[in-house]
């Protein structure tokens, strides 16, 4: 999935990674882009094509949710590192926690209802 999600990024992933109920991509946004738009062209095209690899994955959807955030290019080697160590970092926190975490840190009020169904 993750070899694939970059092919629909036509060169501007950084990185892919995640684990069993979430994905992290690392990008260059175009300027001409919108998230949201990069996020639906994502999952419309995945679930399209993980669905023709086998009777399994015939009911694939992704959550209707997703968190997007802005990190400058200095920050850019740390943020590898971060996708990388997710099956480590997992093994600590789960990924809602973790959200909450991130969310309460940096101020971002959310309503849980638009972020994991």
């Amino acid at each position: 999935m993750h070899a694939y999600l970059a092919s629909v990024l036509n060169g501007t992933c950084v990185r892919i990674g995640g684990v069993d109920d979430h994905v992290h991509i690392a990008l260059f946004l175009a300027k001409t882009e919108t998230v949201s738009r990069v996020v639906e062209r994502l999952k419309v095209s995945s679930s399209k094509w993980i669905k023709t690899k086998g009777p399994e994955f015939a009911k694939f959807s992704w959550q209707r949710g997703y968190a997007a955030f802005s990190v400058g290019l200095s920050d850019r080697a740390a943020l590898v590192r971060y996708i990388d160590g997710q099956a480590t970092h997992h093994k600590r926190r789960d990924f809602q926690a973790e959200m909450r975490v991130m969310f309460a840190k940096y101020g971002v009020a959310f309503d849980e209802k638009f972020v994991w169904d």
